[in-house]
This record gives structure tokens, C-alpha cells and sequence, in this order.
């Protein structure tokens, strides 16, 4: 749920037709435009407005599309639509679904010799392809549902990993971190149940299984550190680590949580990433501290049902995020590990964190 629902501005005057939107993806808002007013593609102009939260929505062109079918009936004034928060969540497209069946081969106090996964979730592509580019979508593999599983900085001597998608109605589309904030989830939950039956600690099996990439060592290294890894944490709480590599970046993050009656509640998170060279490095801090929130957020009080065909959440109050009253509590220091900065109280790029934020989580819960 963007912050600011999806809106945008349409005026078709003497047969051109200007959008101003907030935006993922002028060109598609261009498409939809051109094809709402009867227009051609030349004909369009779109003006990307600041974009209140995007996550993979705002590259949907539905709402623009809609501004401009409105604009072909107000004579050549400008016509502005709006969503009401109601009608934004409850029309939405949403993330997949998805389930995973991971085996691996281990001896105690070794890596896995051998690994298995397979990963079923609707294809994001193919539903994506058949609202916005206007065609229908022919039946193809699609890399997004093992983005996160299969091209992890780990060396395994036997791998397998495959995927299949299910047919589904309801439309799904980019979640913020897309394939990557399933598969983390099941990626570091199953390395973390390896280490368990293996009798290994789960960052030196980790750093082993890492041992020819540096910055996924260093990474790691850094974490252990800053977090204090292999401390007795104290009755009632625990320390759970996780990392993924995606988009570039290599990150891993330590979350502390300690137990409440019927609940958890996170304490701190301590954060590591190699973005490589960072122009401005405290847009990566501000992008790791949304993604750590965003990611947190979805795992502990966050889901859409349906019921008869209708989502059952329609705003913040029963789709909660988490708040300044909790978030403002977490010490969440980065480390970035390459390029010469070290910042207290920040994080990472946004999409890595997210990923992160939640399977750090599950062994901690489990103990």
C-alpha cells in the first residue's frame, strides 16, 4: 500500500493528451494513455510527479489510463482522479503466493553436498504482459519466481532449482523486492534449519559456504560483529541472521527480538551491505531504513484475504504497518563494507533490506 493512493491528471486537447501521474514507468503510462484516448503514441506526453511510494505499483498504468479515458469527455479540460484508499487497496494487483519444497544433503559440522529446491508461484510476467502490453501472454519460464534461491553467493557441489506456476485469476504484479522477498524468506529459513541439523552455527556455516566471495564474507564478518554474534542475548529473547544477494548488492542483517506474552518484539536490527560505489550514502541509509520497516511490517502485521472474490483490508488501520512508536525503538546500525563509510543508525538500499527484514526473523521464533 503506497502511502499516497494511485492517482493522476489527463488532458486531451487538440489531439494531444498530457498525463501528469506518479510513475514507475512513463512509457507504459504513454501505451495505456494513447490507446484510452484514441491517440497516437507521439501524441502523448507524461510528467512523472514525485511518487508518494511506488514498490512496483505505480508501474501499473491502470489509474493513468483511466484519467485519460475521462479526459475525451471534458472538452479539452484537464481532469484529475484520485483513489480513495478503499478503492486503491481493494483494486490493487498483489504479490504472488508462493510455497516452496527444499531438501538438502549434509553430514554433521559440514555444508550441504548436495541442495533442492522447488518453488511454486503464479508467473508475474505473464500477468503483468496481458493487462499492459495488450497481448496475450504465451506460456514461458519466468526468472522472478527463483530470483533469490538460485543465484545465491553460496557453493554448493550439487544444485538443482526449478519452478512452476499456477494459474491464477486474481492480479498480482511487482512487490517491492519482487521474487527475491519469497525466496529469502525460504532460502536463509532452509540454511538456517541446515545449520540446526548439522550442529553448525549459522553465520560460520555461512562464511564457509561463502569462502570464495569476499564481499559476502565481509558482510557477514561485519554483522557478527557489530551484533555481538554468540552472546548468551538473555532469557526470553534471541538472534537470528540472514543475507541475500540481489540487484547488485550483497546484504545480510541481524535481528534481536525478545518474547512478550503471545507475541515477539523486535529489539534491535543490525544491518550490513556492499552496494558497490555510493554517490550519496545517505540515500542508502534512508532506503535501508524503509526497506528494514517495509519488510518487519509484512511479516508481523500485514496480509490480504479475500472473501467471495473481495479484499477483506481496505486501509491502514486492519493493513498495519509498523509505526514510529515501535520502528523508533530498533538501533539499526550499517555497515557498508567496500567503499569507505561507516554510519551509525542507518541501513541499506531498500529492496535488499526488505528481503532481509523477514527471514531473520524465524529462527529466532523457533529458538
Amino acid at each position: 500500500a503506497c502511502m499516497e493512493p494511485m492517482n493522476a491528471t489527463a488532458q486531451l486537447k487538440n489531439g494531444k493528451l498530457t498525463i501528469w501521474a506518479p510513475n514507475q514507468s512513463p512509457t507504459i503510462m504513454a501505451m495505456a494513455g494513447a490507446a484510452a484516448a484514441g491517440v497516437s503514441r507521439s501524441d502523448v506526453e507524461v510528467v512523472t510527479t514525485h511518487l508518494g511510494g511506488g514498490f512496483g505499483r505505480r508501474a501499473e498504468p491502470d489509474f493513468a489510463r483511466y484519467a485519460a479515458h475521462l479526459a475525451t469527455h471534458t472538452g479539452g479540460r484537464p481532469v484529475k482522479v484520485t483513489w480513495t484508499r478503499e478503492e486503491d487497496q481493494s483494486h490493487d494487483v498483489y504479490r504472488p503466493a508462493a510455497i516452496a519444497r527444499m531438501k538438502a544433503v549434509a553430514k554433521p559440522g559440514e555444508g550441504p553436498s548436495a541442495f533442492y529446491a522447488k518453488v511454486s508461484s503464479p508467473s508475474i510476467q505473464q500477468s503483468i504482459m496481458g493487462r499492459v502490453i495488450f497481448s496475450p501472454p504465451s506460456p514461458s519460464p519466468d526468472k522472478v519466481a527463483v530470483d533469490g534461491i538460485f543465484n545465491q553467493p553460496v557453493d554448493f557441489p550439487h544444485v538443482h532449482v526449478e519452478a512452476v506456476h499456477p494459474a491464477q485469476t486474481l492480479p498480482i504484479g511487482f512487490w517491492r523486492s519482487v521474487g527475491n522477498s519469497f525466496n529469502g524468506f525460504f532460502h536463509e529459513g532452509f540454511m538456517d534449519e541446515i545449520a540446526v541439523a548439522t550442529g553448525q552455527d549459522p553465520i560460520e556455516m555461512r562464511l564457509r559456504l561463502m569462502a570464495n566471495y569476499p564481499p559476502a564474507v565481509k558482510v557477514m564478518e561485519k554483522l557478527a560483529e557489530m551484533s555481538d554474534w554468540g552472546r548468551d542475548p538473555g532469557p526470553g529473547r534471541g538472534l537470528g541472521a540472514a543475507f541475500t544477494y540481489s540487484f547488485g548488492s550483497w546484504c545480510g542483517q541481524v535481528i534481536e527480538v525478545a518474547e512478550t506474552p503471545g507475541s515477539i518484539r523486535v529489539e534491535k536490527v543490525w544491518c550490513a551491505v556492499d552496494v558497490g560505489r555510493a554517490i550519496d550514502p545517505s540515500i542508502v541509509a534512508r532506503q535501508m531504513t524503509s526497506g528494514i520497516v517495509f519488510g518487519l511490517s509484512s511479516a508481523m502485521g500485514q496480509k490480504i484475504t479475500l472473501t467471495d472474490g473481495e479484499v477483506q483490508e481496505l486501509s491502514f488501520w486492519d493493513y498495519t504497518p509498523c509505526g514510529w512508536r515501535s520502528a523508533r525503538k530498533w538501533r539499526s546500525p550499517c555497515w557498508r563494507t567496500r567503499r569507505r563509510w561507516a554510519a551509525p543508525e542507518s541501513r541499506e538500499r531498500r529492496r535488499q533490506s526488505l528481503r532481509l527484514a523477514t527471514p531473520s526473523l524465524p529462527r529466532q521464533v523457533s529458538g
